[in-house]
């Protein structure tokens, strides 16, 4: 059997979820062949790929990676050799592996839910959701860990900074996405619900990944009802400034918060004019004007943290509400971020 390199990779890096480094359970370190399929298995991710070759039993799937990540632009031949599968890309440059006789779970599935296609724009929304999830240890809230998909939206929030997306193409499914399964997610991909459980479901019939999701039992509890209003309550149409000037502006005053405990930036608008400004009781203040669409004058400090991940096309607004707690950003595919702050207007 021969493969080339970027064929071996697409497929090991897509096992990879189903693989683990730890020693149990025993068969996580490995991935199996039945001969028409290739699996891996870890206490969270079944992965099983329609994929022919020459073996029958279970090999160490840290040693492949390691030896055909040596050869980028190669084509490996894949045989038995006296009772060993054998990977060879050049002539002095081989891989005698053993062939385990290991017992690999056997995992049925079941169609739950209407099976989603992933499109560019779905996959991007997706993704971009997942880097505003919280992180358990953060949070204290697992919920708040996963992308929500239903009820004609998509969202994202680590319980202070919210993603939102209105979209209507996504049938009867409801779920939680973790953030590996975000990241596994590509344009044609397919995704449905077996039970509590995941299934990405690959293009052109080459397999599929079941990730085990017990937090699909609390969906009923996640707030969506209220995220969906609060992103209602918080629209704007007062446009404020760009973010790519906001994100330089930033850049160039940031280096002045070094050993600040408060990690605070200053911005003062006023005729179409953005102060942005730290002050720094160590090493004094460091100040940037940038442009902006509004005249009024408005004054209001935020952490800059907040504004990581917030992608350079998009735009800021503030709401007409004298006691404004929450800046509104918005991209022209209308997929809002909502941050919170503090704006005192003069």
């Amino acid at each position: 059997m021969r493969i080339i390199y970027d064929d071996f990779i697409k497929y090991l890096n897509i096992l990879k979820f189903g693989v683990s480094k730890d020693e149990i359970p025993p068969y996580a370190n490995y991935i199996y062949s039945t001969g028409d399929t290739l699996q891996s298995c870890n206490d969270n991710v079944f992965v099983k790929l329609y994929l022919k070759f020459p073996f029958v039993g279970a090999i160490n799937f840290f040693l492949v990676e390691g030896f055909i990540k040596q050869f980028k632009d190669g084509i490996f031949n894949i045989n038995i050799v006296d009772d060993k599968l054998v990977i060879e890309c050049t002539s002095n440059s081989r891989l005698e592996l053993n062939i385990l006789d290991m017992k690999f779970p056997k995992v049925a599935i079941q169609q739950d839910s209407d099976k989603l296609l992933i499109t560019e724009e779905l996959n991007y929304i997706i993704k971009l959701a997942a880097k505003f999830t919280g992180l358990i240890k953060k949070s204290g809230i697992e919920l708040y860990s996963h992308v929500y998909i239903g009820n004609n939206c998509i969202t994202g929030t680590d319980s202070m900074r919210i993603v939102y997306k209105k979209y209507e193409a996504l049938g009867d499914i409801e779920t939680l996405l973790d953030r590996q399964i975000c990241m596994l997610l590509d344009q044609d991909y397919k995704i449905y619900r077996s039970s509590s459980n995941v299934v990405v479901e690959f293009p052109d019939n080459l397999g599929e990944a079941i990730f085990t999701s017990s937090i699909n039992y609390m969906i009923t509890t996640y707030p969506i009802v209220k995220i969906h209003s609060f992103v209602e309550e918080n629209f704007s149409d007062i446009k404020l400034c760009s973010m790519s000037y906001l994100a330089d502006a930033i850049k160039k005053v940031s280096p002045a918060l070094f050993k600040e405990m408060n990690q605070s930036i200053s911005l003062h608008n006023k005729n179409n004019e953005i102060t942005v400004k730290v002050q720094s009781m160590l090493f004094g203040n460091a100040i940037t004007i940038i442009p902006s669409s509004l005249e009024k004058e408005v004054y209001f400090n935020i952490n800059p943290a907040l504004l990581h991940n917030i992608p350079l096309d998009y735009d800021l607004y503030i709401s007409r509400s004298v006691n404004i707690k929450y800046i509104y950003l918005c991209d022209v595919t209308g997929t809002p971020i909502i941050i919170p702050t503090k704006i005192k207007e003069y």
